[in-house]
């Protein structure tokens, strides 16, 4: 049975920036992997990134007074356009 999200990442065209915290009950290990495998047997164009140490939500939530998730809460932001129009470009 295909889920709402397994068809999403069969059927997309456009490139997808996956920015995932290590520690997510919403998009987990288990998760995460199904959804390498998937975009890599359709040969999408992805880039993931992930951050070690941080829960889900730490980009929007995240501790301010912890250098460590701050950094990563910026880094993320970053990235986050540079990918953009870096994915934009390969369209």
């Amino acid at each position: 049975m295909l889920t709402t999200s397994t068809t999403y990442l069969t059927h997309r065209a456009d490139p997808l920036l996956l920015s995932c915290a290590e520690h997510d009950g919403a998009f987990g290990t288990e998760s995460r992997r199904k959804a390498i495998d998937i975009l890599q047997s359709g040969n999408k164009i992805y880039h993931l990134q992930l951050f070690q140490g941080v829960s889900h939500g730490f980009a929007s939530r995240g501790d301010l007074d912890n250098p460590y998730e701050s950094e990563f809460r910026s880094e993320i932001y970053i990235k986050s356009l540079h990918q953009y129009h870096r994915m934009m470009s390969i369209r």
